[in-house]
C-alpha cells in the first residue's frame, strides 16, 4: 500500500532507461496515457512511444498497429509467431503497385 501514497517518478525511469539506450516503448494500456505524457514532455525525438489498445478499434487489430509501428521503427518481428496464431501467414508483397496475383 505504501506505493499507492508515494510519488510516482514516471519521468525519472524514462530518463534513467534512456541514458541506457531505450528508444521505442511499447505501452500496454488501455489508452496510451503514459506514451502521451513521454511525448508531451518532449524527450528525445526519435523515440518511439507505440500505445498498443485503444477504445476506437478491437484488441487484434490494435495490437496488430503497435507491433507494425515497432516493426517500423526498425525492431525485428517474429511474424510467424505474430500472424500463426491468427491463421495468417507472411506473403511477399509485389514490387510492382499493379500486380494482383
Amino acid at each position: 500500500m505504501r506505493q499507492a501514497r508515494r510519488c510516482v517518478r514516471f519521468f525519472d525511469g524514462l530518463r534513467t532507461a534512456q541514458a541506457a539506450g531505450v528508444d521505442t516503448w511499447l505501452e500496454l494500456g488501455p489508452q496510451g496515457v503514459c506514451c502521451g505524457m513521454a511525448v508531451a514532455a518532449g524527450h528525445d525525438p526519435g523515440a518511439a512511444f507505440v500505445p498498443t489498445l485503444s477504445l476506437h478499434e478491437g484488441e487484434t487489430e490494435a495490437v496488430l498497429r503497435a507491433v507494425g509501428a515497432v516493426h517500423a521503427h526498425g525492431h525485428p518481428i517474429d511474424w510467424a509467431g505474430v500472424l500463426a496464431p491468427l491463421g495468417g501467414r507472411r506473403i511477399d508483397l509485389p514490387n510492382y503497385a499493379f500486380v494482383r496475383q
